[in-house]
């Protein structure tokens, strides 16, 4: 079982955003059948690109790559935790 979420916007490519997929119901396949459709579905509608998103992990990578996905930016993440205090305070000093 598996399912994919892309967006068609007015512009002239889609946007593959997300793919999930059981792990304990796996279909093979069905990540590829999924993809087709988007794909076959974004030609119908005359865009000439497929935005395929970030690959964030090696499986999603060469995923990506093996329906011609091609990096075209770096890929760059930030993680941030504030102190446990610091969000009331700064909530407080608003009001």
């Amino acid at each position: 079982m598996a399912f994919d979420i892309a967006e068609f916007p007015p512009s002239g490519y889609a946007f593959y955003m997300f793919n999930f997929r059981s792990r304990e119901k796996t279909v093979p396949g069905a990540s590829d059948l999924l993809l087709s459709e988007i794909v076959r579905t974004a030609q119908e509608q005359g865009k000439r690109a497929i935005n395929l998103g970030l690959g964030i992990h090696p499986g999603v990578i060469f995923f990506k790559k093996k329906w011609g996905g091609r990096p075209f930016l770096e890929l760059r993440s930030v993680s941030y935790e504030p102190s446990p205090s610091a969000f009331p305070e700064s909530l407080l000093s608003k009001l």
